[in-house]
């Protein structure tokens, strides 16, 4: 289900208050985290062009952010909270934030990176869109459930990488066919044996390559 907020317009006009605010609040007096990294999420760009991502919007409750660490999709690394860089083959790129305070406490964000051809922008790549539950107080050797579906694409199958070395998962989603089919997300379990922060990647290509990669970040104790 979707939710939206209507307020009143500077042009005096009732439109969709963006809710952004409102939920950070409502989570951080929740849940009290004394550390959220933010990469403030996706970025749309045509290949060959750069982009800049940042950490700058990460919150410390007692501003200690020591380090700020990307890990790319290629594979490379960086450091500090704003890197730039430049895509030459289209898909959609998920680049790890890992930021960490002065005590040692650690969390991670995803920014989506959108790239399009510049020689068939009308070509949209690929989307993938992925969850688990438990959201919160995962414990070892307990189930969790993942789940994930794909747009754009009916190609290929998506590839799960659970990020403690077990074997890969493969799943398939109807590809969005149907959008309001009950059974469009493909439903996969794991369980960890380890406590710790594991970063999962789901990924889905087309038969051309393109791919679309989405990361989770789950914690696990004992």
């Amino acid at each position: 289900m979707h939710f939206e907020i209507k307020s009143k317009q500077p042009s005096g006009k009732w439109g969709t208050q963006a809710g952004y605010a409102f939920i950070w609040e409502a989570y951080r007096r929740q849940y009290k985290p004394q550390l959220v990294a933010n990469t403030s999420r996706k970025h749309f760009v045509m290949a060959g062009t750069s982009v800049t991502m940042n950490g700058y919007k990460s919150y410390s409750a007692n501003d200690s952010i020591r380090r700020f660490q990307w890990l790319f999709t290629d594979g490379t690394r960086a450091q500090g909270p704003e890197v730039t860089r430049i895509y030459a083959r289209p898909g959609v790129y998920s680049e790890v934030l890992k930021v960490t305070d002065k005590a040692g406490n650690v969390d991670y964000d995803f920014a989506s990176v959108h790239v399009l051809d510049p020689a068939n922008p009308d070509l949209y790549v690929p989307r993938i869109h992925a969850a688990y539950w438990p959201t919160r107080d995962n414990k070892v050797d307990e189930l969790i459930t993942f789940k994930v579906r794909s747009f754009g694409t009916t190609e290929g199958e998506e590839v799960w990488d659970f990020g403690d070395g077990s074997p890969l998962a493969k799943v398939k989603s109807d590809g969005n066919v149907d959008p309001q089919a009950k059974n469009g997300y493909a439903i996969t379990t794991h369980a960890y044996s380890k406590p710790g922060d594991y970063l999962v990647k789901v990924q889905r290509a087309r038969s051309d390559g393109v791919a679309a990669v989405f990361h989770l970040h789950v914690h696990v104790t004992r």
